[in-house]
């Protein structure tokens, strides 16, 4: 072999040596590209809702709907609700359907469980990975509670990176 043979050998010894190295890379580069999206993922989770329990309940003259909510974090950041609101589905006598939305009563504690779990406060803040467990009472006008029969009950919260949840029930105990 002359010296050009030998030039070109070793040259064909760095240029493979060269696509192992950027074949190594890319594969290194794809691995850290797709941990990237999963944190990415994780990073941005929403918060899930659950219905743990529901009932009416009458104080004096005024109608309630207690409700034992379960917000759960998924995110790997904090997060807080900013907003709870209870949406009606509800017919009349002549089977006319309408919507209504109520706010909560934040200071009202359901009838028998004042001390057995905590009020739910909004904003609700919540840190990452993490769950909060709770009552919310909703007035319910007495129109609501002599003339009307509901249908769907539905719970709504906002976050405050504006995503929407909901959890509904057509089933509420009466204690």
């Amino acid at each position: 072999m002359n010296k050009s043979e030998w030039i070109a050998l070793g040259a064909l010894v760095v240029s493979l040596f060269s696509a192992f190295l950027s074949a190594l890379s890319y594969l290194v580069s794809r691995s850290a590209h797709n941990i990237s999206k999963q944190q990415h993922k994780e990073r941005y989770k929403g918060i899930v809702l659950y219905l743990v329990d529901a009932f009416k309940w009458s104080s004096e003259e005024d109608f309630y709907i207690s409700f034992a909510l379960r917000f759960t974090n998924e995110a790997t950041i904090s997060n807080s609700l900013q907003n709870i609101e209870l949406h009606l589905e509800y017919y009349d006598r002549n089977k006319h359907c309408g919507k209504a939305k109520i706010s909560p009563s934040l200071e009202v504690k359901p009838i028998n469980l004042a001390e057995a779990s905590e009020m739910l406060k909004i904003p609700l803040e919540m840190n990452s990975k993490s769950a909060k467990s709770g009552w919310i009472s909703f007035k319910l006008p007495n129109l609501f509670y002599k003339d009307l029969e509901i249908d769907l009950y539905k719970i709504v919260a906002t976050t405050t990176d504006g995503r929407i949840i909901a959890v509904e029930t057509h089933i509420v105990n009466i204690v």
